[in-house]
């Protein structure tokens, strides 16, 4: 029987809905191997499977009003190429939730997940909670708290039952109601949990897991094999992302990455390199790109910009009262990335040194993470 017992708020599956993160495929094989037991309270279930449901309706929406648009801005003649899109679109919004949500049950059936249904015998205690202001409830008769109350209580049942309990949450307010409970451990997110001494026992103890301190020893001498693919990952991350900057004379400070440049100036943190079992291994990085951003400017605004600023944006009308704009900006990136050796040598024998940068510099590189994007001289 697995000694850990886990609980993933509402909160950590909406930071991944398609749980593809180092994080989250540590934790899939952590309890598909019956090392630890996840658990999942009905009402968070709910929670964030109605969420899937809105975000995939929202985004399908959103291809339909920016088709609707563009032929809208087209003559009659050109206008029979949409119609085809915008069924497309529709037949697309039938059936992505569902589809979506059949994955989700999938992956908790994988992963041998608990789903624990509401007990009637808790809604006095919640009740109580409700009407005092006690937390997870943030203020006396805060309604929107309830789903938290009904998770909260579902949490104690499983730490008075197992006697220990691991809750992941990013929420304040159950992280609040587990303060001073001995039986439960809160952690605020699911790397925090990956990374913590319970979990990185299991990890050591029955996955192929190399020496983190060798490896921080060796990954500097390995930075320079890892570029060009770690350089190649963020790139791809980055396209499309949104900048938020006071340097940007958009109404919002706001901006679309357009175009993405050579990411350069790699330099990963080993220090802070963490195993997360069968050679994944995830690493901060920090790296810079000169990048294209689109927004809009008040056409008075731009009109206001001294020339030497002005020169360097690119305008086309957008409508009577803005400019459709691009500019260059270089931009400093910093994030997670995943490093996966070969698990098969991993398992053959032990490396030495040089061995261990060989197989560093010939790993895959993923982005886990892009935790900031900022302009330089912020």
């Amino acid at each position: 029987m697995p000694h850990v017992h886990v609980l993933l708020d509402t909160s950590i599956y909406r930071r991944d809905p398609a749980r593809r993160s180092a994080a989250f495929r540590t934790l899939s094989r952590l309890a598909a191997a019956e090392l630890i037991h996840l658990h999942l309270p009905w009402v968070a279930k709910r929670e964030f499977e109605t969420y899937l449901e809105d975000k995939c309706a929202d985004q399908v929406q959103q291809i339909t009003t920016a088709v609707k648009g563009l032929k809208r801005s087209l003559p009659e003649s050109l206008h029979g190429r949409f119609d085809a899109t915008l069924e497309a679109s529709n037949a697309l919004a039938e059936g992505l939730a569902g589809g979506v949500l059949t994955g989700f049950e999938e992956w908790l059936t994988s992963a041998n997940a608990t789903i624990h249904e509401v007990e009637a015998a808790t809604t006095p205690d919640i009740l109580d909670a409700y009407f005092a202001g006690t937390a997870p409830f943030r203020a006396r008769k805060s309604r929107e708290d309830f789903p938290d109350a009904f998770i909260w209580q579902t949490a104690r049942s499983i730490a008075t039952e197992h006697g220990h309990l691991s809750l992941v949450t990013a929420d304040g307010g159950l992280a609040e109601a587990a303060t001073g409970d001995d039986t439960v451990t809160t952690y605020a997110s699911l790397d925090e949990f990956i990374e913590s001494d319970e979990c990185q026992v299991l990890l050591r103890r029955h996955f192929a897991s190399v020496n983190i301190n060798r490896l921080r020893a060796v990954l500097p001498a390995a930075a320079a094999g890892l570029t060009p693919a770690a350089s190649a990952a963020i790139e791809g991350e980055l396209e499309n992302a949104m900048v938020n900057s006071h340097q940007i004379p958009e109404d919002n400070r706001e901006a679309r990455i357009a175009g993405v440049g050579e990411a350069t100036d790699l330099s990963l943190d080993a220090t802070r390199a963490q195993d997360y079992g069968d050679g994944v291994i995830v690493v901060p990085f920090a790296a810079r790109s000169e990048c294209l951003l689109n927004y809009c400017i008040f056409i008075a605004d731009y009109y206001g910009l001294d020339e030497e600023r002005s020169k360097h944006i690119s305008v086309s009308s957008w409508n009577d009262h803005y400019y459709d704009a691009e500019e260059y900006y270089e931009l400093e990136v910093e994030g997670r990335l995943t490093i996966v050796l070969d698990v098969d040598q991993l398992h053959e024998r032990e490396l030495d040194d040089a061995e261990l940068t060989d197989l560093a510099e010939t790993a895959d590189v993923e982005v886990d993470s892009i935790e900031s994007i900022s302009v330089s001289g912020d």
